[in-house]
């Protein structure tokens, strides 16, 4: 049977993170994560709260591995998390966005939707073209890839991926505008 510091392990490559992420997130040191994921310490209740809490981890997986890792959350909940998350981030930009958003119209947030809807398939279909890579070359790294961690970080990667999408979705709406609004003379 697993330990609780294999767990750990576990979680942090199937939330596709680095060690430091995971620590940064947690508010601990990547040397501590480090030392828990090799055994050399065990993980504080707190800590261990800290983890379920941050990522969803059922408690009762993490210590006893019984179970399924992540927890199910309901909708609702999943809606709460992201909140508490926005509203304590330093993202203004978001908060700008769910702001501006309430400030539309019915009809303009329809559009909204609809663009939201089609950036989620794009998503959803680049998340899915991401996996299939990422089972390839999770058994054998690409040659270029450096064994220096700081060259190639996948956090980084996803965030470049997102901004493309946001600056499609930017493109989209002023086309959306341009159409509309031009259309009215």
């Amino acid at each position: 049977m697993k330990t609780i510091n294999e767990r750990i392990s576990e979680c942090i490559d199937a939330l596709g993170i680095k060690k430091t992420s995971f620590a940064n997130k947690l508010n601990v040191s990547q040397a501590f994560v480090s030392q828990l994921t090799k055994g050399v310490s065990s993980p504080s209740d707190r800590t261990i709260a800290d983890i379920c809490r941050v990522f969803s981890i059922d408690e009762q997986w993490l210590r006893t591995g019984k179970g399924e890792m992540f927890k199910k959350v309901s909708e609702e909940e999943e809606l709460e998390q992201i909140f508490s998350a926005i509203s304590t981030s330093g993202d203004e930009s978001i908060k700008r966005v769910i702001r501006a958003y309430w400030r539309l119209t019915e009809s303009e947030k329809a559009g909204v939707r609809e663009m939201i809807d089609n950036l989620v398939e794009e998503y959803e279909k680049d998340a899915f073209e991401q996996t299939s890579t990422t089972s390839i070359t999770a058994t054998a790294p690409p040659a270029t890839k450096s064994n220096d961690e700081d060259d190639y970080d996948p956090e980084i990667e996803a965030e470049v991926a997102e901004i493309r999408r946001q600056l499609r979705l930017e493109k989209k709406a002023k086309i959306s505008r341009a159409s509309t609004y031009g259309n009215t003379g």
